[in-house]
């Protein structure tokens, strides 16, 4: 979240400042700048002759992502603020970016598979590490933490995250992420990654992650304190169909043949399906149970899903154009809050609608 923000015209609604359309200079679009530069420094000395001949079959094996681009293009054409609209198609193209390059930096050599989960579970560790001080503190560590991505945060700021927990309200972790649930789907999604990155990380890369398996209760912890429902429903789901799925691979893993071994790998792997279910269990019966589980967020994501299928409805060729969702809504609804102006909470809606 270190960035510099720009606040140009469009970046309000209906004389609301609305961060999401924000213009934004951050520490990783440098970093990006600086990658895509080596990338044209590297691909500078081809021919470009060697590219015109491949270009026609590259589109013809690409033709969804060509017609992808071509939507874009259009949507920020007949976009009513086409700024907001190129901004938008920026970040999409940084994302694409970099995850062409992540692609061929893993396909590059086997050690590079290695440097990006270790790299990946570096950043799982250290973001668990601030996720569990900021919970006991109730609020944000500031100094150099604000560096890192960590906004100032306690539980009387005004929008703050807050969770019913046996009568008492608590400030959800945030780590340096907008939103805790951002948060939990970030420790998620990397562990399924750093998972899946086992099989193809060299022989060193192998013992590291063994080495550092028994952090993943730190992880663990921190994942409970986003008290995220969906999130920790994810995460009871993932568990237990991984060892449904893997069960043969678990049960050859505990049949050690040495006796003591086996009994320490019985003992660990009962414990680790007893902490889960301990933990994350009850905290989510007291989220599913909680008094504000039907209130005003819920109430919010329906009323934004309602305008998401009217905006749909409106414009059904070309939507309302990329990044236009949130200054639409003032021709849906008659009066806007702030607590309104904020993206469909469903990627889907969101995507269909622009």
């Amino acid at each position: 979240q270190l960035g510099k923000h720009f606040w140009p015209d469009f970046a309000f609604v209906a004389g609301i400042r609305v961060d999401y359309l924000s213009p934004t200079l951050y520490l990783t679009d440098v970093l990006l700048l600086l990658l895509f530069a080596a990338y044209c420094r590297e691909r500078g000395g081809k021919k470009w002759g060697i590219y015109s001949k491949q270009l026609w079959p590259l589109v013809y094996r690409n033709i969804l992502a060509v017609l992808g681009v071509s939507a874009v293009v259009v949507g920020v054409m007949t976009s009513p603020t086409p700024l907001v609209s190129i901004v938008m198609a920026v970040r999409v193209g940084e994302i694409i970016f970099f995850a062409f390059c992540t692609k061929r930096f893993i396909g590059q050599a086997r050690k590079n598979t290695t440097i990006l989960a270790v790299a990946l579970l570096g950043s799982i560790f250290y973001e668990s590490v601030l996720v569990i001080l900021q919970f006991f503190r109730q609020g944000s560590l500031g100094g150099i933490w604000y560096f890192l991505g960590e906004r100032a945060m306690v539980p009387t700021t005004p929008g703050a995250a807050l969770a019913p927990l046996g009568g008492v309200l608590y400030l959800r972790a945030y780590g340096t992420f907008s939103h805790p649930n951002v948060l939990a789907g970030f420790l998620l999604v990397s562990l399924c990654i750093v998972a899946l990155l086992y099989e193809r990380v060299n022989a060193g890369g192998k013992v590291f992650l063994q080495k550092a398996s028994p952090l993943l209760l730190l992880v663990l912890l921190a994942f409970v304190f986003t008290l995220s429902r969906i999130a920790l429903s994810l995460l009871m789901v993932l568990f237990f169909s991984v060892v449904i799925v893997y069960r043969q691979r678990l049960l050859r893993f505990i049949k050690s043949e040495k006796e003591k071994k086996r009994k320490i790998r019985v003992v660990a792997f009962s414990l680790l399906v007893m902490i889960i279910t301990a933990s994350v269990l009850p905290l989510l019966i007291f989220r599913y149970t909680a008094p504000d589980f039907m209130g005003d967020s819920l109430k919010e994501r329906v009323v934004l899903a309602r305008a998401a299928v009217q905006l749909t409805l409106s414009y059904p060729i070309y939507g309302v154009g990329l990044g236009q969702f949130i200054p639409s809504l003032p021709t849906v609804f008659h009066a806007v809050t702030n607590s309104i102006l904020q993206p469909v909470h469903s990627i889907f809606l969101l995507v269909l609608s622009e």
